[in-house]
């Protein structure tokens, strides 16, 4: 409150000292309303120029652009109506008969009589043309007429006629059989380019020839330096394009040489539209460099650009008449605005000035005299209700007082309780941080102990998965022991099947060494009965003989066969032997691997039975440890809590010095003013 006070006492101060500043820098009221009167009266008056000459130069612009246009129209049309008369008259001269008697007679190297030269010669000045000439098939000037006469024998198929405009015109004109304007064609010996028009000499289907004109400029240039209705920098001007740059085409209003000499270098764009038949109107840059407004049309005869154009300055000259006229009216007006406000400051300013002298009182802390009311309207209603403000103001500066006092007192209690709260919630702030770390530590306590616990869980669940993977083996052990078993056994019956075989191949062999021993005793006696033949006998004696070996190899290799079969029977008998032995160990692999697969599944057991321990153990301490999560967190918002209430009170504690020197301030500042009872 005491900064409300201090800050309400500096805006009075502030207002008051704007107030003196005010009248320093007006010198009077009379001074300010003068002020005013002349800045709205002005203003206004400044405001309808702006509106009047923005308008009045978008209606002249309008209307400029609009007569410019018709005048750039009204010219092209004149010129193309000028140029179309010359043609159709070279057109309708060309299909003269004696034009072809003339060119007979040229090409056969005859004189042209006299009275046809003269014909031509009236004939040209008759149409306004300054020459004539006759131009070969072959593009060879055979005669000219006029100002032409230098292109007598000239050669348009050589330098410097080839490729120019005449060059050209005579050939369109010779293959399209009628009359052709050429563009303008530079002349040897004249300053300014001419305008030719050719036209063919028909002698029946055949071209006789090309009859060649020269048009007077002087028609198109009166035509284009008629500067009526233009004012003091209007003009027409004519541009056409030669191939390399734009070049004026007709004399111009401050350049009457400017005719085939003046070349633009600036705003070329808007010339070059124009020549290429898209018009306009508008702004741009004029020959002699200024800003022009004009508009700019295609003449399609001959190729140009045909503009009437005005220099921006004059066009707009009455726009700025008209607003420095209407400055002037602002001038004028200013006298008597400045009149009415003295008048009306004398009536305003007793009034005021006994308003701004009771404030001024008021300001400084003397609430004892209110303003009398004097006057009428408006001005009475604010002397009355400035003196019962200041009577308001007086009796709630009183309760003010006794306000501010009663306020200390309360900020007095305040401020001894909010002590004690600040004690009381320092030491619960305390207890709680002391049991949140308690608990915290009991969290972190039964978080290992969760974590230890699982990590036994998940070993004893890898060792029930190995002890698991080793009785899966064992079965697999067993069951293929058990299978080596059974083929051991298939192995002996075979082993005692092939002792058998063998037994009887021993018979078999023993067979074959009888019969050997006899078929010997039998090839003995053959020996001898052969010997007894005699010569008879000696082939028989031969095979005896033979026989005989054969018995010896037979039995032979029975002895052998049979000491093979021998071998062969002691063999199986070990196999059989060591067979019995293996089996014998294989039945007691198997039940050793029978009993290990028992002990395993006992070990299974008791493994799955301690993982449920500790998965239960675990458990246990998982929710142990998130319920003394919980109550860490409570006791932590308890000590937030406690923290916070800490600050309110502190906050409190503060508030309640403010007030109590706030309510001070008050006093201080309710006292410095004087009311009616003279209490201070």
């Amino acid at each position: 409150m005491e900064r409300l006070v201090g800050g309400a006492s500096k805006r009075c101060s502030g207002k008051l000292a704007l107030t003196r500043s005010h009248s320093v820098a007006f010198g009077s009221i009379r001074a300010t309303l003068l002020l005013w009167f002349l800045l709205i009266t002005l203003g206004s008056v400044a405001a309808v120029a702006v509106v009047a000459s923005v308008l009045t130069q978008r209606n002249l612009e309008r209307s400029i652009l609009e007569h410019l246009a018709a005048l750039a129209e009204t010219r092209a049309v004149q010129i193309e109506e000028l140029v179309d008369a010359r043609v159709a008259a070279i057109s309708a001269l060309a299909r003269d008969p004696s034009l072809v008697r003339a060119f007979e007679s040229l090409e056969s190297d005859e004189k042209v009589p006299a009275e046809f030269e003269s014909f031509l010669g009236r004939l040209s000045e008759g149409l306004g043309l300054e020459s004539l000439a006759l131009v070969s098939i072959e593009d060879r000037v055979l005669i000219a007429f006029g100002s032409a006469n230098g292109l007598s024998g000239a050669d348009l198929t050589r330098t410097p006629w080839v490729g120019g405009p005449l060059a050209a015109a005579v050939d369109r004109a010779g293959t399209l059989l009628q009359a052709d304007l050429s563009s303008l064609q530079p002349l040897a010996g004249r300053r300014r380019p001419g305008l030719f028009v050719a036209g063919p000499v028909l002698d029946g289907p055949r071209v006789a020839g090309v009859l060649v004109a020269q048009i007077d400029e002087g028609p198109i240039d009166a035509l284009i330096g008629d500067v009526s209705g233009l004012g003091e920098t209007g003009q027409t001007v004519a541009v056409h394009d030669d191939g390399t740059s734009l070049v004026v085409a007709a004399p111009l209003r401050d350049d009457r040489n400017a005719a085939g000499t003046r070349r633009l270098t600036r705003d070329v764009e808007t010339y070059r539209s124009a020549i290429r038949g898209e018009g306009r109107v508008g702004y741009g840059i004029g020959p002699s460099g200024r800003e022009v407004i004009g508009a700019w049309f295609h003449l399609p005869a001959l190729r140009w650009s045909v503009s009437v154009e005005q220099d921006a300055e004059e066009a707009f000259a009455p726009a700025r008449r008209q607003a420095w006229t209407i400055l002037a009216v602002a001038a004028m007006l200013a006298i008597p605005a400045a009149l009415a406000a003295l008048v009306v400051a004398s009536t305003l300013g007793r009034p005021i000035r006994t308003v701004s002298h009771t404030l001024a009182r008021a300001a400084e802390g003397d609430l004892r005299d209110a303003p009398e009311a004097a006057g009428r309207g408006e001005l009475r209603q604010l002397l009355e209700s400035l003196a019962r403000m200041m009577r308001d103001l007086g009796g709630m500066l009183g309760g003010v007082r006794h306000t501010s006092r009663d306020i200390a007192t309360t900020a007095a209690e305040v401020r001894e309780t909010a002590g004690r709260q600040h004690t009381v919630v320092q030491d619960l702030g305390s207890s709680a941080a002391q049991i949140a770390a308690a608990v915290e530590e009991m969290s972190a306590t039964g978080s290992q102990l969760a974590t230890t616990a699982e990590g036994v869980g998940t070993l004893a669940e890898d060792t029930a998965a190995r002890a698991e993977r080793g009785r899966q083996g064992l079965d697999r052990m067993r069951d293929s022991i058990g299978g080596l078993d059974r083929t051991s056994e298939g192995v002996c019956g075979h082993l005692a099947e092939i002792r058998r075989r063998a037994e009887g191949v021993g018979a078999v062999v023993v067979s074959i060494t009888r019969v050997a021993n006899r078929t010997n005793l039998l090839s003995i006696n053959a020996a001898i009965e052969a010997e007894k033949a005699g010569a008879h006998g000696r082939g028989f004696g031969v095979v005896a003989t033979e026989i005989n070996r054969l018995a010896d190899q037979t039995a032979a290799a029975a002895l052998e066969v049979e000491a093979i079969v021998e071998g062969m029977q002691q063999s199986v008998s070990a196999g059989a032997e060591a067979m019995d032995g293996l089996a014998g160990v294989v039945r007691s692999s198997v039940e050793t691997a029978s009993g290990v697969a028992g002990d395993l599944a006992a070990i299974l057991e008791a493994i799955a039975d301690l993982r449920d321990r500790f998965t239960g153990l675990r458990d246990g301490v998982e929710a142990q440890s998130q319920g003394a999560l919980q109550v860490r967190d409570a006791m932590r918002q308890l000590r937030d809590s406690s923290r916070l209430a800490s600050e309110v009170v502190e906050r409190l504690q503060s508030s309640a010095v403010r007030l109590d020197e706030a309510s001070r301030g008050l006093e201080g500042a309710v006292d410095r003013f004087q009311l009616e009872n003279g209490s201070s």
